[in-house]
């Protein structure tokens, strides 16, 4: 159980039990000016609120204290610390030092929490040591994958696309400028950007990866199928995979924080029992993915290597593995509306390699048309795409395909 701590602002809507009443001096007003003299707040507004005035050792003491309570009280297992570069941005030179202060005593009086710091843009720092100079969070989150998949969805879905951008796609697959790959947390979909828009004026929102993957129809097989491989990369991908709530099972409609007027928008659980196998099948894919990631070590390792990147083929495939180990794991996506047959891809070793995992099996399970190589390949001495092995495979159209010894 990780919670989420907000030490950059407090706030939106102060009410009578808010810190600011604790501290108001006298004759001030019932709501605080832009500026005022206040001991838990600096001058500093953020989403509705006010930013905590990390200058003064006592609130960065009360903070801090707040974040061991949890701990120790409610047993917490880590924490996800709220825009931690509001902090930094926003704290008059003293941010950084306060992320360095919180970091270092919570590890020092936990050592096993993790530490999870959203910063926007993605800083590499916030995950080096606090004796480096780093923030000395565990963990980050990262937007390469998800900004460079969402573009390659969006051209997919046009119909006249032609090639697509494979090599961006793997060149962002991995947060190669942290200095671990493990302490990059993937993720697609978020609740700040999949969040209904709350006005006209309201921009920036994005659609769920179902109807980015078809705009016409978030349950068709282009959907589905691409659907399948955006998860399939999050859970194969190196980093720690992130999903947001009803991305399992594939939900389409955006998410709200306002139940009350928009419960339309809760999640749609009865689509599991539904005539629609969409989402029950979708559940399924992702459940035994994910299975499989705990299966292979090489999945959760951090090894990594973009093997082949083909934008006109629309193919990607990329070597996974445990240092030192070995594990060796050869992932091919196929975006291609039509399946490949006899494509060759480099291989670490030769000799047979199994088919471990095809997500063409999921569509309308058990996919009765499955196209795939029968759950085996061999790869024989052809040198190919750095290695000097490789294999010749049949790729169903728009899937992802998981090769292991």
């Amino acid at each position: 159980m990780i919670l989420d701590l907000v030490f950059n602002h407090a706030g939106g809507s102060f009410g009578a039990e808010s810190l600011w009443f604790y501290d108001r001096q006298k004759g001030s007003a019932d709501e605080p000016p832009l500026f005022w003299n206040s001991l838990y707040f600096s001058d500093r507004g953020w989403a509705g609120g006010d930013v905590f005035n990390f200058q003064s050792e006592g609130v960065r003491q009360f903070l801090i204290d707040n974040a061991r309570f949890y701990l120790d009280e409610y047993r917490a297992d880590g924490f996800r610390f709220d825009e931690v570069s509001v902090i930094d941005n926003n704290g008059y030179g003293r941010g950084w030092d306060f992320c360095q202060a919180l970091t270092s005593t919570l590890r020092e009086h936990r050592p096993s929490a993790i530490q999870h710091a959203e910063y926007w843009p993605v800083n590499s720092w916030v995950v080096k040591e606090t004796f480096n100079d780093g923030a000395g969070y565990d963990t980050t989150l990262t937007d390469g994958l998800r900004i460079a998949l969402r573009r390659v969805l969006a051209i997919a879905s046009d119909p006249n696309s032609g090639a697509l951008p494979m090599q961006d796609l793997g060149e962002r697959l991995a947060a190669v400028y942290l200095r671990d790959l493990w302490r990059g947390v993937q993720g697609i979909e978020n609740h700040d950007l999949v969040l209904q828009p709350k006005g006209p004026g309201d921009h920036g929102r994005v659609d769920r990866i179902a109807r980015v993957a078809d705009p016409a129809n978030s349950h068709s097989w282009w959907a589905r199928s691409r659907s399948r491989v955006s998860m399939g990369l999050v859970l194969t991908a190196p980093g720690i995979p992130m999903l947001f709530m009803g991305q399992e099972f594939m939900e389409d409609k955006q998410w709200s924080d306002d139940v009350v007027d928009h419960p339309e928008l809760l999640l749609y659980w009865d689509g599991l029992a539904a005539a629609d196998p969409t989402m029950r099948d979708f559940l399924r894919f992702t459940r035994e993915l994910i299975a499989l990631r705990w299966q292979l070590p090489a999945l959760r390792g951090e090894g990594f290597r973009v093997v082949h990147a083909h934008d006109d083929n629309r193919v990607l495939a990329f070597h996974r593995w445990v240092p030192g180990d070995g594990y060796d794991v050869i992932v091919v996506v196929n975006l291609a509306n039509v399946n490949q047959y006899g494509y060759r891809v480099g291989f670490p070793a030769d000799g047979p390699w199994s088919e471990a995992f095809n997500s063409d099996v999921y569509d309308n399970w058990v996919n009765p048309r499955v196209t795939g190589n029968g759950g085996a390949v061999f790869a024989d001495s052809t040198p190919m795409h750095g290695f000097h092995h490789s294999a010749a495979l049949t790729l169903p159209a728009n899937s992802l395909l998981v090769f292991a010894r």
